[in-house]
């Protein structure tokens, strides 16, 4: 019976040193700054998902409007809601000017010259200034809204720990019951 306890003991600390593995990687799970690209890029700013989500409730999309701007073209708004605007934000803007506090993203440090997918950084501010800045808030806001209307869900790296927690009680009264 001692050899089956000692057993029972060691296939329990196998499986709790199992699932600690999943904790190897919390910091990126959590979103910790962290080199890239075989340590050669550093982030140079981001805006988490939970920072989006608390200053997109402060937005007020309709109060965006540039005073002396022309209509956006489609060709513009196609800009805005495109990943490239952001790519430009990192290029043009860093982190002086933080434009979309509400758009979860990363910037990071490039070891080159960055060149905007707009002509150049002074166009981009102008598309940003009178097209993306009320699209975007636009967009954001009714993503948060549409979110706030279904189930609140628990973080995922929290139903990992639930889950792993639940696996290990059923493992633990298999093994002792």
């Amino acid at each position: 019976m001692l050899l089956s306890g000692r057993f029972k003991f060691f296939s329990l600390v196998q499986f709790i040193v199992m699932y600690m593995g999943l904790f190897r990687n919390l910091p990126a799970i959590c979103g910790a700054p962290e080199m890239r690209s075989g340590g050669n890029n550093l982030i140079e700013h981001q805006v988490t998902s939970d920072e989006a989500k608390q200053a997109v409730k402060d937005i007020e999309p309709d109060k965006m409007i540039t005073v002396g701007c022309k209509s956006c073209s489609r060709v513009d708004i196609q800009y805005c809601l495109s990943d490239d605007v952001i790519s430009d934000h990192c290029c043009c803007d860093r982190k002086f000017k933080e434009r979309f506090p509400y758009i979860e993203h990363t910037c990071t440090l490039e070891d080159s010259p960055c060149q905007p997918v707009a002509r150049d950084c002074s166009e981009y501010t102008r598309i940003v200034d009178c097209c993306c800045n009320q699209q975007l808030a636009s967009k954001w806001k009714a993503n948060y809204l549409k979110s706030c209307a279904s189930r609140p869900q628990a973080p995922p790296i929290y139903e990992s720990i639930l889950s792993s927690y639940n696996l290990l009680v059923q493992y633990i009264n298999v093994i002792f019951a």
